[in-house]
C-alpha cells in the first residue's frame, strides 16, 4: 500500500485490515493518520492494495500527521 499525505497534524486514525482466518477484519496491519480532507484518498489507497479500511472512532492519543503510516511487526503473518 502506497500512501503520501500533506504533512498537516493527523485528526484521523484508519485501520488497515487483511483477510486472515476468513475474516476480512482478520489481521490489524498498520494504522494509517490522515487529516479530515484526505481521509477519502486515504481509503481509496487501503481498498486498492486489496485491504480493508477501518475508521477507528478515539480520539488520537499521539502526534501524527497526514500520511505517517505505522505497520505492525506482525502484519499478514510476520512473526512477533
Amino acid at each position: 500500500m502506497v500512501w503520501v499525505g500533506c504533512g498537516q497534524p493527523a485528526e484521523v486514525r484508519v485501520e488497515v485490515y487483511s483477510a486472515a482466518a476468513g475474516l476480512l477484519h482478520g489481521s490489524l496491519d498498520a494504522s494509517v493518520y490522515t487529516c479530515d480532507r484526505h481521509e477519502a484518498g486515504a481509503t481509496a489507497a487501503i481498498h486498492a492494495a486489496g485491504l480493508t479500511p477501518y475508521r477507528a472512532g478515539a480520539p488520537l492519543h499521539l502526534s501524527r500527521t497526514c500520511g505517517y503510516v505505522y505497520r505492525y511487526p506482525t502484519a499478514t503473518g510476520g512473526s512477533r
